[in-house]
C-alpha cells in the first residue's frame, strides 16, 4: 500500500511540474480511489489523472495551454 501511494505521489508530482513549466499554479490534488484533479486557482485549468488504466490517463488544459495569469 505504501508502495502505490508513493507512486501515486511521483506521478501526481510530474504532472504539477509539467503544468508549471506552463505558469499554471498547481496547490493541492483532490482524489477518489484511483482518480486526482487538480486546478489552478489563476485561471481554472484542469488536470486529470486515472491511475487504473495503463498507462495511466493523463489529461486536462493545465498541460496544454500557458496560464494567462
Amino acid at each position: 500500500m505504501l508502495s502505490a501511494a508513493m507512486q501515486r505521489g511521483e506521478l501526481l508530482g510530474g504532472v504539477a511540474k509539467r503544468a508549471r513549466q506552463l505558469g499554471h499554479e498547481i496547490v493541492r490534488w483532490v482524489a477518489h480511489d484511483q482518480e486526482s484533479i487538480a486546478m489552478c486557482p489563476r485561471c481554472h485549468a484542469r488536470l486529470y489523472v486515472r491511475l487504473d488504466a495503463v498507462p495511466p490517463v493523463v489529461d486536462g488544459e493545465a498541460l496544454d495551454h500557458v496560464c494567462p495569469s
